[in-house]
């Protein structure tokens, strides 16, 4: 399964991944809210977990976000 992790705080983005990663996860980051929605397009992971409150486009931004299927 995929997952992207989305933080503005760089320490909870590499946290996160790292135990997702030694649970047997393919993983991607990103730090800004921007970068999102073109690694989803691109990579298309199973599952994201957002920072609500990041800078630019936060959490809400993203799930509000139209995409295809």
């Amino acid at each position: 399964m995929s997952i992207l992790v989305a933080d503005d705080d760089r320490d909870t983005v590499e946290a996160e991944a790292f135990l997702l990663r030694h649970a047997g996860f393919s993983v991607l980051t990103c730090t800004e809210g921007k970068e999102v929605m073109p690694l989803v397009e691109q990579h298309r992971p199973e599952v994201l977990l957002l920072d609500l409150v990041m800078p630019g486009m936060d959490g809400f931004d993203v799930a509000l976000e139209p995409r295809e299927s």
